[in-house]
């Protein structure tokens, strides 16, 4: 960049250390700590208080940590739950759509019912571990 003939070059002197600085960053900390639903404390891990205190601080802490973590993982349930609903509901259409079309060939459909008879056993087997043995009863429902 450059300036008019004439012109000086003037340094900024800061004044540093300033004295309000300690009172800066514990306020915008103090901030942080509330966007986070956390304590000022807690946030920079330094208890001034008294035991008692900052036992309390540490509880309250550590069930907001609670709630996201289940909250997270309710989150994470729902798209597993959707996601082994699609994978079961694809398996059975194709198993379905193979007997369909090879019914009228029995020498073929014979083997095929066998390597479906294993994929169901492994999805059921699945499904009971998880929890889902009624996903299994109800597409055998519909498929019938």
């Amino acid at each position: 960049m450059q300036g008019r003939p004439g012109d000086e070059v003037q340094s900024y002197d800061p004044a540093r250390p300033n004295s309000v600085f300690g009172e800066f960053l514990k306020s915008s900390l103090v901030l942080v700590g509330i966007g986070r639903q956390i304590s000022y404390e807690i946030l920079i891990q330094f208890f001034s208080s008294s035991y008692s205190g900052s036992k309390a601080a540490q509880n309250e802490y550590w069930k907001i940590v609670r709630r996201d973590r289940n909250n997270f993982a309710l989150f994470c349930q729902h798209i597993y739950e959707e996601w082994l609903t699609e994978e079961v509901l694809q398996v059975v259409q194709v198993m379905y759509e193979n007997v369909k079309s090879n019914q009228h060939r029995l020498d073929t459909t014979e083997p095929m019912l066998r390597t479906m008879s294993k994929q169901v056993n492994r999805l059921n087997t699945l499904l009971v571990e998880n929890g889902y043995a009624k996903a299994v009863e109800d597409s055998a429902q519909e498929i019938k």
